[in-house]
């Protein structure tokens, strides 16, 4: 794996062939960052999300957060500050995109049994993702290399055993899709997934605030545990270049069996 940090230019075939992209933080990725941490303090009532587990038990952490979570992506003031952002990365109009999304890692979630999803490691074209899809996370605080998720570049080039064939995507948007929650019929989401890896073999790359990671869909990576004692928040937004995704043109397709096309479900850039 290419880390390449805040290049100059942007081509969209070096990040099919596997570099991982560091971008300093934007005006627009700045003002995004800061009305969705605005949205979360809100919705939590809480003035220190970071630290907020340690005065919240699970349950009533969940039905907050379920707020902002479902909220995000609706909202039309962060629905143009996401547009605003690819802009201004320099992504054309034709591009499409998928409504933001937020998420928070706990201090010792990996103990709660419910949680186990979340930690298994994957491909986002397992989820019937297209290899033409690039994704960007966005830390919403700074953070540091033990409570960020982690890369497995030993993988780009090499299949993995996987249950990407179990993954059907009109089952998993009737069972809740991705703002579903585990205790929202868990039972019957299928999250695609590998046999557990040794998690000092991860690549991590911390990130200040706002500043944007941007990937192939085709990385295999994942949430690592992490005992910090504090909770994590970030923002991912997916792309998919439409004509790229017509011609086949995209990341290597080694292991994905997933069933499903997710891109009817995604918005264009230039209408709005």
């Amino acid at each position: 794996m290419n880390l390449v940090f805040d290049p100059h230019e942007f081509h969209r075939s070096r990040i099919y062939a596997g570099e991982v992209h560091l971008l300093r933080s934007t005006p627009c990725s700045a003002a995004l960052c800061s009305r969705v941490w605005t949205e979360i303090v809100k919705s939590l009532d809480d003035s220190d999300p970071r630290t907020i587990r340690r005065r919240l038990d699970n349950p009533t952490f969940f039905e907050r957060f379920a707020v902002p979570r479902r909220g995000v992506g609706l909202d039309p003031d962060i629905l143009q500050l996401t547009r605003q952002l690819l802009r201004e990365l320099g992504y054309p109009a034709h591009t499409l995109f998928d409504r933001p999304r937020i998420r928070s890692v706990q201090s010792g979630g990996h103990h709660i049994p419910e949680a186990s999803p979340a930690y298994g490691l994957h491909r986002d074209t397992w989820y019937a993702n297209p290899q033409a899809q690039i994704n960007h996370w966005l830390p919403l605080h700074d953070t540091t290399p033990e409570e960020v998720f982690g890369f497995f570049p030993e993988f780009w080039s090499r299949p993995i055993a996987n249950t990407s064939a179990c993954f059907d995507y009109d089952d998993w948007n009737r069972t809740g899709g991705f703002q579903a929650y585990q205790h929202a019929r868990p039972s019957e989401q299928i999250h695609p997934s590998t046999p557990p890896l040794d998690s000092s073999r991860a690549v991590r790359i911390a990130a200040p605030a706002a500043y944007i990671l941007r990937f192939s869909a085709a990385h295999l990576h994942g949430t690592l545990p992490h005992d910090s004692g504090f909770t994590r928040y970030s923002l991912e937004i997916r792309t998919v270049d439409p004509e790229d995704h017509a011609a086949g043109i995209g990341a290597p397709n080694l292991d994905n069996a997933s069933r499903g096309n997710m891109t009817p479900d995604l918005l264009r850039l230039g209408d709005g």
